[in-house]
């Protein structure tokens, strides 16, 4: 057993160990909602812009897992920098499905879980919305500046695109 509790990717007072956390944690984000859009994916860096965008989104569309599940995913992306697709299968009603699967000793524990994710979405939402106005604005001037400029190679201009449309699928 004391050999196994180094196989954790959770390190002391419950912080994640430092190889699985990287700037671009979830740059997968806008990856993830091109491919399930069956869009292009850029090759191009993150705008520091774009990465806060993804950081923002994905409190808002993450899976209601227990702990272990996360801890699981965590583990699995510090080893391979990938997901596993099945674990991002879209449910209606896998959220319904958590809150019922909890112990909780009366209804009014069900009712302050989801009054404090619907809190927590509240906070979460505004700065993502105003990071999405800049990165659409960004968008905008990238194209403006793509139209304008005739010596732009194809793949560049793929790249851009696919961008584009990775940053407006994130959003949406």
């Amino acid at each position: 057993m004391l050999a196994l509790s180094g196989c954790s990717s959770i390190g002391d007072l419950g912080r994640v160990q430092s190889p699985a956390v990287a700037d671009n944690i979830h740059a997968w984000v806008g990856q993830e909602a091109a491919l399930h859009a069956g869009g292009p994916i850029s090759l191009n860096n993150l705008s520091e812009d774009e990465r806060t965008l993804r950081d923002l989104a994905f409190p808002l569309i993450e899976p209601p897992y227990d702990r272990a599940q996360w801890d699981a995913v965590v583990h699995e992306y510090a080893d391979t920098r990938r997901f596993r697709r099945s674990l991002w299968l879209v449910d209606p009603t896998a959220y319904y499905a958590h809150l019922m699967a909890a112990n909780y000793r009366s209804t009014a524990g069900r009712y302050n879980q989801l009054n404090d994710d619907i809190r927590g979405d509240v906070v979460r939402i505004p700065p993502f919305f105003d990071i999405a106005r800049r990165v659409i604005e960004a968008d905008r001037k990238r194209q403006a500046t793509m139209d304008v400029l005739p010596d732009i190679s194809p793949p560049e201009r793929f790249n851009v695109l696919a961008r584009v449309a990775e940053n407006n699928l994130t959003i949406a």
